[in-house]
């Protein structure tokens, strides 16, 4: 009995320690779950507080954008939540947040409420887009036209700036989403263009614009540049740039422009995708910015001379400050950045590469479509013809005649502003001391002048009249399928020009492939291997018929084939690409690949014609095909008028002037020693090259400036605390070049040259201070690994702790 009563009463304890026990780990585990995120949940789980909210009838948008696990839920697909946020109230009011039309109680709402707005509908919620689609007269009108009422000014605050950054994001994902539905509600809106552009100095209009015009991309919205042409988008931009206009609208146009410019760019990987247009950049813009009255604005912008503002002046209003415009900052912008503009297209749009690309882009997409032509006899041509037409009117040649052209009439005013610029407003303190500042306006002028050196060398600048048919005024190839074997004739002449100077610059390099444009891999073997088999499985269909329009005859036309030669290395033929086969074709009705054989033909004939050459680096091959002018009867060629412009106007003379005049102005000096480089590594066996080459030394005095410039880098560094001057390191590479023209200069101009050398102090600068320059810079930092002598004796190595 004592037994069982002693049991009982151990049960009796343990029992509540035991419940205890329990209730604490429950507590625990419950605690767990609330404070750890749960990302998925499959019907076996606690009700989430949105849920909780959910419950009631009156709940508010504003209680359920104040809970913290809203964006996780929208991820986790919340069924309940999905249902709730797809009801048109609720999208309206979503909606008015990010417009700015419902505001919040406080500063804290008026901030958070749109944010989490611009989350949950830019969230993976698709009904949310379709239900916006669906319902547009009630939804996106508002939204839209509440955003665009507003007066420009008040963008400029940075509550509204952040506002109207997230109508932007809203409208990409939309866009993302939905392309051919949006784009059918923007173009359905009165004057969006001119609204849109409206607000164009706060960036995130800038975006959106941008966005828009990517949807030239997308299939399904054919048409976006074309409706954005006829309402002037371009030519609306450059409007912008005038000096009645901001800065800061200055800076976000022409960084729009720019970007307009680049997209525009041919990519290595067009002609991939399937189907006649897939994967072809539109560059209408860029052809459109290159046309002469766009040329003429952005010239006249640049050529603007400051006045004082009169009755006409307008008043620009920021933070209560009144300033009117035109004044001298943004004038000085606008010279700026339109002349950054015209470098960006000329460097852009260089014709020597982009007219082989085009050949090629062209004709594998006229094997594709050849290749889906299946028993169609009747209408084999006209689909060839219909397919050439649309890709001309989206790739066409960026004619910068225009360019050069107003350029060359204006190169005196530009010369004035180098010498007087416009923006100078006295010295300023530096770190060395108070220095006269080079000035914006004078560094873009410089690289412009490079630009333009590089734009006159390219082949299609130096072509001779007879040639000028090949392209329309819009730059499109014009001709049809005829034109295609025209259009690689003329490539191959201006290629052949170039063979022996390949030959010499490539003496010690691997050989590039003869006449090999990049095509994919995949692409090229289906081409070339289809083609064969078509051309026996129908060899009387009108498609082959039609593509016999564009081969050549057998025998050449020009001279006999002589040995291949290799092109210039181009940016396409960095990327990875298979080349196309030159071996003789099985067939004669491949048509399209039997034009990279003529293209060959052509080159090679070309190549038996000699000319004086010398080695030159690659940097110097960007443009650099020419046709020699001096056989060339007539009025001169567009790249050879503004080489003798740069003679009259002594342009070299006047930049080795700036280059020594700002010692500390790394810029400038890039930018000289890329003019000078050119002129030195050029051909000088056509055109007026020899006359660059010899007035460099001869009026600019570069061999005098060279010694000059080293002795007073002398003196300077032989102060006390004194430093090398800034110029010496591009000094050296000017020498560099120097010596190494006139080591392979052929020896009349060789003769000729040496006389505007002073001896001998240009034999002891060679032999003293710039072959000490160039040693000390071939010598490993901190004088290399130290060799330590296999019989010394180890204790040589202890350092003496006394010492």
């Amino acid at each position: 009995a004592l037994l069982t009563w002693i049991v009982a009463l151990l049960l009796v304890l343990r029992v509540p320690a035991r419940s205890t026990a329990l209730r604490s780990s429950v507590s625990l585990d419950r605690a767990h779950r609330s404070t750890t995120p749960m990302f998925w949940r499959f019907g076996f789980h606690n009700a989430s507080s949105i849920d909780s909210l959910l419950d009631k009838e009156d709940v508010s948008l504003e209680a359920i954008l104040n809970e913290d696990d809203l964006i996780q839920e929208c991820k986790a697909q919340n069924t309940r939540l999905i249902d709730y946020f797809q009801r048109v109230d609720v999208l309206q009011r979503l909606l008015g947040y990010v417009s700015g039309r419902i505001e919040g109680e406080d500063e804290r709402s008026n901030e958070k409420y749109p944010y989490m707005a611009t989350e949950v509908l830019c969230s993976d919620i698709w009904c949310i887009v379709e239900t916006c689609i669906s319902r547009s007269d009630q939804l996106l009108t508002p939204f839209w036209e509440t955003v665009l009422e507003k007066p420009p000014e008040e963008y400029r605050e940075p509550t509204k700036m952040a506002l109207a950054s997230y109508f932007a994001k809203v409208n990409a994902v939309f866009l993302n989403k939905k392309p051919a539905e949006m784009f059918a509600f923007i173009q359905g809106q009165t004057n969006i263009v001119d609204r849109l552009l409206r607000h164009i100095e706060t960036p995130a209009f800038a975006d959106l614009l941008v966005r828009v015009i990517q949807l030239d991309e997308v299939p399904s919205c054919a048409g976006v540049l074309e409706w954005l042409s006829k309402e002037n988008l371009m030519s609306r931009l450059l409007d912008f740039l005038a000096p009645v206009h901001s800065r800061d609208k200055h800076t976000v146009v022409a960084e729009l422009i720019k970007g307009i410019i680049s997209m525009a760019a041919p990519s290595p990987a067009v002609g991939l995708g399937e189907g006649p247009g897939a994967g072809i950049a539109s560059n209408r813009f860029a052809r459109e910015l290159a046309s002469p009255a766009s040329v003429a604005k952005l010239v006249g912008y640049i050529t603007t001379d400051y006045k004082p503002p009169g009755d006409s002046a307008t008043t620009s209003t920021m933070e209560g400050e009144i300033d009117t415009l035109p004044n001298q900052d943004s004038t000085t912008s606008s010279v700026v950045q339109s002349i950054c503009i015209i470098i960006e297209l000329i460097r852009q749009n260089n014709s020597d590469y982009f007219e082989p690309y085009l050949f090629h882009t062209l004709r594998n997409r006229l094997i594709q479509v050849q290749q889906h032509l299946h028993m169609h006899t009747q209408d084999g041509r006209e689909t060839l013809e219909r397919a050439m037409t649309d890709m001309v009117n989206r790739m066409g040649v960026v004619h910068l005649g225009p360019v050069l052209e107003m350029m060359c009439d204006k190169l005196d005013e530009l010369q004035k502003y180098l010498r007087t610029p416009r923006s100078q407003n006295g010295a300023v303190l530096t770190t060395v001391g108070s220095l006269a500042p080079l000035t914006f306006e004078r560094y873009r002028i410089c690289e412009l002048y490079a630009e333009l050196l590089h734009c006159s060398n390219m082949s299609l600048l130096n072509r001779p009249p007879e040639y000028d048919h090949l392209y329309d005024s819009e730059g499109r190839l014009q001709g049809g399928l005829s034109a295609l074997e025209e259009l690689a004739q003329v490539i191959a002449i201006g290629a052949g020009n170039d063979g022996e100077d390949d030959d010499i610059d490539d003496e010690n390099e691997e050989m590039e492939p003869a006449h090999e444009f990049p095509v994919s891999a995949a692409h090229t073997s289906s081409s070339l291997d289809s083609d064969d088999d078509m051309s026996d499985d129908e060899p009387g269909s009108s498609d082959d018929d039609a593509m016999d329009a564009i081969a050549l005859d057998e025998e050449p036309r020009a001279a006999p084939m002589m040995g291949p030669t290799g092109l210039p290395e181009t940016p396409l033929e960095r990327f990875p690409s298979a080349t196309l086969s030159s071996s003789p074709m099985q067939s004669p009705s491949l048509n399209p690949a039997a034009l990279t054989s003529t293209f060959q033909r052509h080159s090679s004939a070309s190549d038996s014609e000699t000319s004086l050459t010398r080695p030159r680096s690659r940097d110097s091959r960007r443009s650099r095909r020419s046709v020699n002018v001096d056989s060339t009867p007539g009025p001169l060629v567009l790249g050879e008028r503004l080489k003798l412009r740069f003679l009259e106007a002594n342009v070299a003379s006047t930049l080795l002037d700036l280059f020594f005049e700002f010692p500390w102005n790394n810029f400038i000096h890039s930018v000289v020693y890329d003019l000078i480089h050119q002129v030195l590594t050029g051909r000088i066996d056509t055109g007026y090259n020899r006359e660059l080459t010899i007035s460099l030394f001869r009026d600019a005095r570069l061999i005098h400036r060279i010694i000059e410039g080293s002795k007073r880098n002398d003196i300077e560094s032989s102060r006390p605390k004194g430093v090398r001057l800034g110029y010496m390191g591009h000094l050296t590479l000017v020498s560099e070049d120097v010596i190494g023209a006139l080591e392979h200069f052929p020896p009349d101009l060789r003769l000729l040259v040496a006389q505007y050398a002073p001896q001998p102090a240009w034999d002891e600068y060679v032999s003293g201070r710039y072959k000490e320059t160039k040693k000390r810079d071939s010598e490993l930092l901190g004088g290399g690994k130290p060799v330590v002598a296999g019989g010394m004796r180890a204790g040589a190595w202890r350092v003496d702790e006394a010492d």
